[in-house]
């Protein structure tokens, strides 16, 4: 999650970066990740966010 918060301050004013996350960050209720969807709700610009099968980067991530 801290890599998130990483990304989203380097940004410069405008930028944009893509970032895969494992499912249980968006779905998780620990106060850390109920942070970093408060920090992306009402700082960021969203565009979406996209659910993949299981697998889909397989052989290189498990």
């Amino acid at each position: 999650m801290l890599f998130v918060e990483r990304i989203f301050n380097m940004l410069k004013m405008g930028g944009t970066a893509a970032v895969i996350v494992p499912s249980g960050v968006m779905q998780n209720s620990g106060k850390a990740f109920e942070a970093l969807r408060k920090l992306i709700i009402d700082k960021a610009e969203l565009k979406a966010v996209i659910a993949v099968p299981s697998g889909v980067f397989k052989p290189y991530a498990g």
